[in-house]
């Protein structure tokens, strides 16, 4: 699993590109195509990002159509001069579907494709022609119209077949610091994370759709929406931005493992009990609630376990304290397989 971030040649931002860097992301998405970037004054930026990324250990993955090579004052299909710009992989949009040209532009670039529209039957044509799918990546479209992004069941059927043949896939997720013109609608692969927190959709996607690598969509995210999908990466580490109680702060910015005997209802946490909780704050288990056992509940007291289906009142278990509304889909993907940590809500940022 990877992380990537998307950067525009007409708002290059380079303290967010090094940032970026410094949480070991290698990758960078751009367009080289789209009408609404203005590339009027490229022989400058251009130069500028390339050695930037270069030093960062950045690769630039841009995205290519036969317009590209009009904006880049090129011969149409002039593939080696691209090359010259100094690109070393492209990502195909529309205009090169043949798979033969598919074929010779690999002898200048590694291919990347575009996902949403790589089917069993197009794999197959590729295979016939002798193409080594080894050298090839698939790279999900992302959609900055309302409600033309992809279905749940389409992307899955997709996803399904790539796995199928063995391929890597990305997807987009949308940033939360800057939207992209012309619409500032979000870049997001899947039409219903158009206004999802790109971290939950991120940690959905790598965690129940199998993507191998997950790219912020729209011109920024949040520093700490980086830093959080990182250490999940990295480290196998979900966030829960969370407000805790006094006497129960000491749980922050702490790795916990979650206990293998975890319920439909709860996500019980491996810490250590504690005996002779006094009963206070019971209140009804809602989705999000972080709760402890009391003295009521026996040897079980102290144990700490987070809510993922609302649950009825029981005078055993104390409120200790709730997760951020904006993350509780988290919830949903917490195994043990995984470590959680909590941070303070004014943290994020």
């Amino acid at each position: 699993m990877m992380l990537g971030i998307s950067v525009y040649l007409s708002d290059v931002d380079y303290e967010y590109l090094k940032y970026a860097a410094s949480l070991g992301v290698r990758f960078i998405f751009t367009s080289l195509h789209i009408p609404e970037e203005d590339l009027s004054d490229l022989k400058v930026v251009l130069p500028q990002f390339l050695e930037t990324c270069e030093s960062l250990e950045m690769e630039i993955i841009p995205d290519i159509s036969p317009y590209t090579f009009e904006k880049l004052e090129l011969e149409n299909n002039d593939f080696l001069g691209l090359k010259n710009k100094g690109f070393s992989m492209v990502r195909l949009d529309y205009g090169f579907e043949d798979v033969s040209l598919v074929k010779e532009i690999s002898k200048y670039f590694r291919i990347i494709l575009n996902a949403s529209l790589v089917d069993a039957s197009y794999i197959e044509d590729l295979i016939n022609i002798d193409f080594n799918l080894n050298n090839i990546h698939l790279m999900h479209n992302f959609y900055p119209r309302q409600d033309t992004g992809l279905d749940d069941n389409y992307f899955r059927k997709l996803n399904d077949v790539h796995q199928k043949y063995g391929l890597e896939t990305s997807a987009f997720v949308v940033g939360d610091r800057k939207k992209r013109l012309p619409l500032f609608e979000g870049l997001p692969t899947l039409e219903r994370h158009r206004y999802t927190n790109p971290y939950v959709a991120g940690v959905e996607l790598l965690k129940n759709h199998g993507i191998d690598m997950i790219f912020i969509g729209d011109n920024q995210a949040k520093y700490t929406t980086l830093q959080f999908l990182s250490e999940f990466i990295e480290k196998g580490v979900v966030t829960l931005p969370a407000y805790l109680n006094q006497p129960y702060t000491s749980l922050y910015d702490k790795i916990i493992e979650i206990r293998q005997d975890t319920t439909k209802s709860l996500v019980r946490l491996k810490l250590d009990r504690k005996p002779n909780i006094p009963q206070l704050e019971n209140n009804h288990r809602n989705v999000g609630s972080i709760v402890m056992d009391n003295k009521i509940a026996g040897r079980y007291s102290g144990e700490v376990q987070l809510v993922v289906e609302t649950m009825p009142f029981t005078s055993r278990s104390n409120n200790i304290g709730w997760v951020h509304p904006d993350y509780i889909d988290l919830l949903k993907y917490l195994d043990n397989s995984i470590k959680i940590k909590f941070v303070e809500i004014a943290s994020v940022s």
